[in-house]
């Protein structure tokens, strides 16, 4: 699940499995953000790579588990899929 260019998502009861790198990716543009209430991700390298400066991480975690990941959270700078730079 990838936010950027100033898209918003917002999942409760998510459950996130099996991600290659991040099982949420906030991209680093301003207004862009996600918000997860009640679920988990799991079976990922980072849980939440996180790309914006200053984005409040509370709201990747309202009830959410983070399992079997090598990194919860985590801020980076992991480029975003290819594909989403097209309108």
């Amino acid at each position: 699940m990838v936010a950027h260019r100033g898209g918003r998502i917002a999942l409760t009861r998510l459950r996130i499995e099996d991600a290659a790198l991040c099982g949420v990716v906030v991209g680093g543009a301003p207004g862009t953000g996600i918000d997860l209430h009640v679920g988990y991700i799991t079976r990922a390298p980072v849980g939440a790579c996180v790309q914006q400066d200053g984005f409040e991480t509370s709201r990747l975690r309202d009830r959410v588990e983070y399992r079997d990941v090598g990194v919860p959270l985590q801020s980076t700078s992991y480029e975003l899929p290819e594909g989403l730079d097209e309108p």
